[in-house]
């Protein structure tokens, strides 16, 4: 993914104090329940203010905006909700995959696991392949 200038976010108001409002907050989604795993969460990133995703997620979300976010304010969202889905302009991501690009995007390193051993197991013959061995 090449770097963005900008992204946008589906976002709600946000609550300061009793008689004003904060700043626009990205909005969390409920994708579903899950038995073992509880509430399912996703959040809508957009590269541009306005677009067909923008239109039907303002349709289908009452009460929800789209604001400019940066992308330090979509690692936070990202590390406070860890919701498992984010709809980039309309498109399915794993949040994992998602949290890796912003990461990436502001240079913070990317930690893997300690070392492992990558044992490749060749694949498997076919049985129907006369010429398999």
């Amino acid at each position: 993914m090449a770097k963005v200038e900008h992204y946008y976010a589906l976002c709600v108001e946000g609550e300061e104090g009793a008689s004003e409002m904060g700043p626009p907050e990205i909005a969390y989604l409920h994708l579903r329940d899950h038995e073992d795993f509880g509430r399912i969460l996703g959040i809508a990133v957009y590269t541009a203010p306005e677009g067909e995703a923008q239109r039907e997620d303002l349709e289908g979300y009452e009460g929800t905006m789209v604001a400019p976010v940066s992308a330090e304010d979509l690692l936070e969202a990202m590390q406070r909700g860890n919701p498992s889905s984010v709809f980039l302009d309309g498109r399915k991501l794993a949040g994992s995959v998602f949290l890796g690009l912003i990461k990436e995007e502001l240079g913070i390193p990317i930690r893997h696991p300690g070392s492992f051993s990558r044992r490749i197991l060749p694949q498997a013959s076919d049985p129907c392949d006369p010429g398999a061995g």
